[in-house]
């Protein structure tokens, strides 16, 4: 939100932008890092054949991962109570 505020602010410094930029880019790479690590340690437990499932995606197979939303939630629609 607040680098969205920023880029529709029409007075902001470039370098207000560039400097929320750097952080938000430093934040996700710190979740990159963490989430290679805790890939890295699950795969010290794991047998030979798993780890070749697992593969070098590290996915963790069926199951795993972004899916359609589907069903009642956040967005438009009928309304949450709505048969």
């Amino acid at each position: 939100m607040e680098l969205q505020s920023l880029w529709n602010n029409p007075t902001v410094d470039n370098r207000a932008i560039l400097e929320k930029e750097r952080e938000l880019r430093n934040l996700q790479n710190q979740i990159r890092e963490k989430g290679l690590q805790f890939k890295l340690e699950a795969r010290q437990w794991m047998t030979p054949e798993q780890i070749s499932e697992f593969g070098a995606c590290g996915r963790m197979g069926p199951g795993f991962g972004p899916r359609p939303m589907k069903g009642r939630g956040i967005g438009p629609g009928k309304g949450h109570y709505a048969q």
